[in-house]
């Protein structure tokens, strides 16, 4: 018996924020189109920087570039952590976990680095600092990349304290962590440079697109010398308007996600197979992606089947793995948290435009998949 529609059309997983002030977000868009000053530099991403820094909490020691892209930001913050760390006589080498977006091994190949994976915690899905130990003990490394997976925050106090032992830069792929916090300070200062991404997914999304990164004082003046890197790296007016728009709610747009989430987690918790990412104590994740572990006697394909036919779209989220896909060094270290991971991670929807009736309906819809074996 086919069940009970509970969205049609589909809950999507990612619904990007709409505007906030549309009657405020139209007149500066004509504004901007009819002068003709889209660059970086003008009212807007000026005002951009300065909020963000602000938000950050940022000091004399760090600046702010909003780029195009989180993969901009990326590509900027390696370029200048590797200017501090320069390599000699041998490949450059990055260690980062395989539980990620593409973007975080990809760009590193990019620019050349031969790649070393780590595995993830158990719990929180992110860089586990005793397999970090373990490598940096093994391998010559120049650059140790950490990941706030899915919006949730590294452990930055034992990752900042191994790389600051030998002697390594850590760059934060903070794409997804804009609003999250570790040990109640806003992500963005805990590593040596964070990149933050704006698409569509994020809590604040410059209209699908952009970035910022957070780099050591005087970088821009060092990414500008002799090649420029940031001469097609940095945000638009356009794209700076949307998201001011955005980030002028951004207190509602984490409370928003976090509703979700605490359905889930409450939907979660007494059902054997399921569970969500944890968080550390004294960690606040953005919830930019809600994503449940499906584990025997479950089968997390059956669930994304039957939960489509409630209206209710699902994605594995990050599957598969990056090192089942980039080229690496071969450490002949086992990723067995990561390969599970791969194997049983389930995106359930979530978004600033989700009530908390519709997350009742997915938790219920959930509830039912995971009781019964037929209809």
């Amino acid at each position: 018996m086919e069940p009970r529609r509970f969205f049609d059309p589909p809950l999507q997983v990612v619904i990007p924020p709409r505007p906030r002030n549309a009657g405020v977000l139209g007149p500066r868009l004509l504004e901007i189109l009819d002068s003709g000053n889209y660059k970086f530099g003008h009212r807007w991403t000026v005002e951009l920087t300065e909020r963000v820094a602000a938000l950050l909490g940022l000091g004399p020691d760090r600046e702010l570039l909003p780029t195009v892209s989180g993969t901009a930001a990326l590509r900027l913050a390696a370029v200048t952590l590797r200017a501090s760390y320069p390599v000699k006589g041998r490949p450059a080498t990055a260690v980062l976990p395989s539980f990620t977006f593409a973007a975080t091994g990809e760009f590193l190949r990019q620019l050349g680095y031969e790649l070393l994976f780590c595995d993830v915690d158990p719990r929180t899905w992110t860089m586990d600092p005793e397999e970090l130990a373990l490598i940096l003990r093994n391998y010559p490394v120049d650059l140790v990349v950490c990941v706030d997976a899915l919006g949730n925050p590294a452990d930055y106090t034992a990752l900042a304290a191994l790389c600051r032992d030998a002697g390594v830069s850590l760059l934060a792929d903070s794409a997804s962590a804009l609003g999250a916090r570790h040990r109640a300070v806003p992500v963005g200062t805990q590593a040596d440079a964070h990149a933050f991404s704006m698409s569509m997914a994020k809590v604040v999304s410059a209209a699908g697109a952009g970035g910022f990164a957070v780099l050591p004082a005087g970088s821009r003046q060092r990414l500008e010398h002799d090649e420029n890197w940031i001469r097609s790296s940095l945000m638009t007016e356009t794209n700076a308007v949307v998201a001011l728009d955005q980030l002028d709610d951004l207190t509602g747009l984490l409370a928003r996600r976090a509703a979700v989430a605490e359905v889930y987690a409450a939907a979660t918790r007494s059902v054997p197979g399921l569970s969500l990412q944890g968080v550390r104590p004294g960690d606040t994740s953005s919830w930019v992606h809600t994503v449940v572990r499906v584990q025997s006697p479950h089968d997390r394909d059956m669930v994304a089947t039957r939960l489509a036919q409630f209206g209710i779209e699902t994605k594995p989220y990050y599957a598969p793995p990056l090192h089942t896909f980039l080229p690496h060094r071969d450490s002949n270290a086992a990723l067995p948290e990561t390969e599970a991971l791969g194997r049983e991670v389930l995106a359930l929807p979530v978004s600033s435009e989700m009530s908390v009736h519709d997350a009742e309906l997915v938790a219920e819809a959930l509830g039912v998949v995971t009781r019964v074996e037929g209809w």
